[in-house]
């Protein structure tokens, strides 16, 4: 009996201490921070809320973001294959990974896996074709064998700096009303793969951030709604989402409610147009025409594409210049 009081007792420390340090803040000086996954995380570039959050809370210094978001993506990464199979892709993530050299990376997927059971959602036919129609708990195990693969991925373009991986489930849909499809089924498979992927996280000993139980789900019909369309979240979704980001990562998002409006917009949209630049840098539109078999045609305006980068380096000086403006008063912007 006193063994077992004493085992409970040191169980209740170990909890206490695993909860403090699963929410002290992750960042730290001079972090390359990179955003992995789908649909979700490429829109994310375009309203700069989760980036802006962050650089307003933290007291790191000195972080950059990359957003290597892929709309379509999947966890085999098909959508990044221009003309090859999903192995294309992977080497395409990993070459970018691998230029980044990042010490933090997120990772997001599993929307479009958990909204296509029983279908065809990775172009892996060997590791999705035997269980097409054998319902969810199928497609979640080829969804977590997937993930593993890309995480080890991931760790090996990474290379030694690589501090952190923190998995992210994808938020929830929102049900807006007829004509729109209903999106209660679709958040039921949401909320399984979302338990997996922080299941996952455990497993390899990685940090999690689940933003589908932060944000939770209704059946009703969303008033006012923070998607677009029950899929794609927008300017007010980014913006809420950024608050539970935050405090997954063990940062206040009160600083953010604190800021002045002026200065929080400017430093924004300096991140929206960094973002912009970036992804003409590493998706550069005519890839084929530049880089590939097409590159006998125009492959000499392929010297142009580095060119973007003293463009980000200004912005990010400007975005360095306002964010310590805000988190120092006394420093004019």
């Amino acid at each position: 009996m006193l063994q077992h009081f004493w085992y409970l007792a040191l169980l209740v420390v170990f909890m206490a201490f695993h909860n403090v340090k699963a929410n002290e803040p992750i960042l730290k000086d001079n972090d390359r921070i990179a955003l992995i996954g789908n649909t979700f995380v490429e829109r994310a570039q375009s309203f700069g809320h989760i980036e802006a959050s962050i650089l307003v809370s933290s007291p790191a210094k000195n972080l950059m973001f990359r957003n290597l978001g892929w709309s379509g993506d999947s966890v085999f990464n098909d959508a990044r294959s221009y003309f090859g199979p999903p192995k294309e892709g992977r080497e395409r993530l990993g070459r970018a990974v691998s230029e980044l050299k990042p010490t933090v990376v997120f990772i997001c997927y599993g929307t479009g896996a958990a909204m296509s059971i029983n279908q065809e959602w990775t172009y892996e036919k060997s590791n999705l074709t035997s269980v097409i129609g054998a319902g969810l708990e199928a497609d979640l195990e080829v969804f977590l064998n997937g993930y593993r693969q890309l995480i080890e991925n991931v760790k090996s373009s990474a290379g030694g700096d690589l501090r952190e991986i923190v998995l992210v489930t994808p938020p929830p849909l929102e049900n807006l009303g007829a004509p729109l499809p209903d999106q209660v089924e679709n958040n039921a498979n949401l909320a399984a793969f979302s338990k997996a992927i922080v299941e996952l996280a455990n497993e390899k000993q990685i940090k999690s951030l689940d933003l589908f139980s932060a944000i939770g789900h209704s059946t009703a019909v969303a008033d006012p709604p923070l998607t677009e369309n029950g899929l794609h979240y927008g300017e007010a979704g980014y913006q809420m989402i950024s608050n539970h980001w935050l405090s997954g990562i063990g940062l206040k998002p009160e600083a953010v409610s604190k800021t002045d409006f002026s200065k929080y917009s400017k430093l924004q949209n300096l991140v929206i147009e960094k973002n912009r630049l970036f992804f003409h840098r590493w998706r550069p539109a005519n890839e084929t025409y530049l880089f590939l078999f097409r590159k006998h045609e125009q492959g000499n305006n392929a010297k142009e594409i580095p060119m973007f980068d003293p463009l980000i380096e200004e912005k990010e000086k400007e975005i360095n210049q306002i964010r310590a403006s805000i988190q120092n008063p006394s420093k004019p912007a």
